[in-house]
């Protein structure tokens, strides 16, 4: 449990009524000012300097403009104010605090309603609140442990960045109550990969609050990134973070995709669409010209057509096969890769697409690499959720640059007709 350590500063100023005024003084009046550092927040070990209220900037306006405009005056006393109601602004810089930066707790109050009366000595007490957020990192021993030599935070907010390098590694950066995002960069200034889809994590301050955002790099056994995110409310100026980083996780990278998006013909199965199997329309892929004009120059096919944004494969009497060009930007280090693609039955009852690998590189799963591809609908019926087009998934081993994929019916025989579109092939992730 933190231990919460509350200091009171108080501005000790000159007591009694001003005595100095004649009757030339009509009109005019004084203000006595007290002024406390609201010290609520957090341990004196994370504030910088400038807790003395007496330090401070006041600013008063009224209706006419600004009556003082300066530093904390002597004694506390501003005589000869012309009487009428004003507004004061105590904070412990001369600028309200805007840009992120090291080591500035900002602390201000503003007063309403100051009513300066003709003669009189007016008394009002300013309570100044720390009104942005600290932020400070812990760099857990596993980050070297696990190969980060150098991680650097970043935290943007508003266009501008506070970074946590070097002598400030260790500081104390303070941030405007709002919205700011937290980047994580490496040795090689480069961002880390946090989760699947992002670098970045969103951070929200409030006033009065200290963030302690603890880094640590810790493997997880099913190999993905993951982020662990917890708030202690304990105190509620309070704030913890820990973020756990994986250093086994590599981002997906795209090493083959074909969105067949130029080829034409009858759609494929569509939920909702009637489903026809006269079979005519499909163009045929029985020549380099048009496997060329089609766009699919490098893919080999037996009984291939097209249909629009896809392949119809097969024919009542012969198999369809397709394979694909060689995954040239793998390069020549083998690597796991996961192989997704939409597919539908033609076929009215269930029937299974086999997956096979030419070249280097084997099925690590589904099983004999097959997926089962449910019943398809029948002529003139509406295609349904269950037969409509879907997405597998199919991961495979030691690939490189002159691995194959190959679609193929996992029966040999007559009637193993299939739609396939949208094929993709990714690395890492």
């Amino acid at each position: 449990m933190r231990r919460l350590f509350l200091f009171a500063i108080l501005a000790l100023i000159a007591g009694a009524c001003n005595k100095d005024y004649t009757g030339t003084d009509a009109g005019y009046g004084s203000l006595k000012i007290s002024a406390i550092t609201d010290r609520s927040v957090i341990s004196i070990q994370s504030r910088a300097a400038n807790l003395n209220p007496e330090t401070y900037f006041l600013t008063l306006q009224s209706d006419k403009g600004i009556a003082y405009d300066d530093v904390f005056p002597a004694g506390g006393i501003i005589s000869n104010l012309p009487a009428g109601t004003y507004t004061g602004r105590l904070k412990s810089e001369a600028n309200e605090f805007t840009v992120p930066a090291f080591d500035t707790p900002f602390y201000a109050a503003t007063v309403n309603n100051i009513l300066i009366t003709s003669g009189g000595t007016t008394p009002v007490e300013f309570i100044c609140k720390q009104l942005n957020a600290g932020v400070k990192f812990i760099y857990d021993p596993s980050l070297a442990a696990a190969g980060y030599t150098t991680v650097v935070p970043v935290i943007t907010q508003s266009g501008n960045d506070l970074s946590y390098s070097g002598d400030n590694s260790d500081a104390t950066g303070y941030f405007a109550a709002g919205d700011a995002m937290l980047t994580l960069l490496d040795e090689n200034g480069t961002p880390i990969q946090i989760s699947y889809v992002s670098t970045e994590i969103p951070l929200i301050f409030m006033a009065k609050e200290l963030w302690t955002i603890t880094l640590k790099a810790v493997l997880n056994p099913i190999g993905n990134a993951a982020i662990i995110a917890t708030v202690d409310v304990d105190d509620i100026t309070d704030r913890a973070l820990e973020i756990t980083i994986d250093p086994t996780y590599v981002p997906a990278v795209i090493v083959f995709s074909e969105n067949f998006a130029n080829c034409t013909g009858p759609n494929y199965p569509i939920a909702g669409e009637e489903f026809s199997t006269s079979g005519t329309g499909y163009p045929n892929l029985n020549t380099a010209q048009i496997i060329a004009n089609s766009g699919l120059t490098g893919w080999t096919f037996e009984y291939g057509y097209t249909c629009n944004n896809g392949l119809k494969m097969g024919i009542g009497a012969g198999t369809g096969i397709a394979t694909t060009p060689k995954l040239t930007a793998i390069g020549a280090t083998p690597a796991t890769v996961t192989l997704t693609f939409m597919a539908a039955n033609w076929e009215t009852s269930s029937k299974g697409l086999k997956i096979d690998v030419i070249g280097d590189g084997s099925i690590v799963s589904p099983t004999g690499g097959v997926v089962t591809l449910p019943a398809g609908t029948g002529n003139g019926q509406i295609i349904s959720e269950s037969s409509a087009m879907k997405q597998y998934t199919v991961i495979i081993g030691g690939a490189t640059q002159d691995t194959q994929i190959v679609f193929s019916p996992a029966a040999t025989g007559n009637n193993n007709r299939y739609f396939l579109a949208d094929v993709t092939i990714v690395t890492g992730g």
